[in-house]
């Protein structure tokens, strides 16, 4: 489940949420990517918006777990998929190639991803 909460400034938004199960679909070689949670995101002017991702994990609130590549929080900012008939943004599937990714988050840290980045006007981004 997914929740909103609006925070005292108007520019600000937090969404819970959890990536487990068939919500866990790893990173973009992975042929499931496709299933983690999108957000779409798209401004009327060009506005640079910090963007991040952390993993609020109480079993190693006090011992960290030993990092590993599959533990590691990254983010994709990615231009959003058109559908053919409507003409509408949609949710991606797959990466098709590195011209449709906007920005991307280091890959390092086993608790956050943070982007800071410039969303160009009337451009749909998931």
């Amino acid at each position: 489940a997914v929740e909103l909460e609006q925070l005292p400034s108007p520019l600000s938004l937090v969404l819970g949420g959890s990536w487990s199960g068939v919500l866990a679909g790893g990173t973009s070689s992975s042929p499931s990517w496709g299933s983690n949670p999108q957000y779409m995101l798209s401004s009327p002017r060009q506005t640079q918006v910090v963007i991040s991702c952390s993993r609020l994990d109480v079993r190693h609130a006090v011992f960290k777990a030993a990092p590993t590549p599959e533990r590691a929080v990254g983010l994709y900012l990615c231009h959003a998929d058109r559908n053919m008939e409507e003409g509408l943004p949609t949710r991606k599937t797959w990466l098709k190639g590195a011209h449709e990714l906007h920005a991307e988050s280091e890959w390092s840290s086993h608790e956050e991803a943070v982007l800071v980045v410039t969303l160009q006007p009337q451009t749909p981004y998931v």
